[in-house]
């Protein structure tokens, strides 16, 4: 798929720690064939002073999935949530009052997260959205 100058993207974290973690960002220019520089929406540079910018491969990108309303999540339900400035994939494990706790199998971790935190996992697959 190729993305056009100025589009916003999700970048897929694929260094050690960050599998599982999709983090936005825009489109700034295409390197090579296979190649684009993207701008982080979220995620600073070290001195802190601007977004990081980054050039990735094209199979890291993907398109902003479409908003999926959803009123609630249920047991062993994929799940997104929002935590260190990306999207992280897990499932959902339990709920206690507002909160829905969150496990996540690429670091074995749980945790909690309120549902504003949360979006319908989508998975990018052949040009097309899926869900699990």
């Amino acid at each position: 798929m190729e993305f056009q100058t100025g589009v916003e993207v999700e970048v897929k974290g694929v260094e050690e720690g960050f599998q599982g973690s999709f983090y936005a960002a825009k489109i700034i220019s295409k390197e090579g064939s296979s190649q684009y520089k993207v701008k982080f929406n979220t995620l600073l540079k070290e001195d802190l002073t601007d977004f990081l910018e980054e050039v990735v491969d094209a199979n890291q990108l993907r398109p902003v999935p479409p908003q999926v309303p959803k009123k609630y999540f249920t047991l062993y339900e994929f799940a997104d949530a929002y935590d260190n400035d990306g999207w992280w994939a897990g499932i959902i494990c339990g709920k206690f009052r507002s909160d829905y706790f969150i496990y996540f199998p690429t670091t074995d971790e749980e945790k909690p997260y309120p549902f504003e935190k949360l979006r319908v996992h989508q998975g990018w697959l052949n040009g097309e959205w899926i869900f699990p």
